[in-house]
């Protein structure tokens, strides 16, 4: 499991083993679906449902979780990371 911002976009990315996520603010909603394979990425909205919630709600249970320090700004990481989650900088 990975999870990394897309800059181009200001948004982030999240990509698990059978499916995957780009959130965007409305700004770039037609952006993101012009130009990314919509059969391999939900876009999402960055605010109505969150990377946090997106991950709550499909990452399997006990999932690891791995994330690049570099990318994740500040408190942004823990985001990621749900108290059932074993969370891993820079790898799953």
């Amino acid at each position: 499991v990975a999870a990394k911002r897309a800059t181009r976009f200001g948004g982030a990315a999240i990509v698990l083993a059978d499916k995957a996520a780009l959130f965007v603010d409305g700004r770039y909603t037609i952006q993101a679906r012009e130009q990314v394979d919509t059969k391999l990425f939900s876009i999402c909205d960055l605010v109505a449902d969150p990377p946090s919630r997106w991950i709550s709600r499909e990452a399997p249970r006990g999932a690891a979780i791995g994330y690049d320090p570099v990318d994740t700004s500040g408190d942004g990481s823990v985001l990621f990371v749900r108290s059932d989650c074993e969370g891993s900088p820079g790898g799953s």
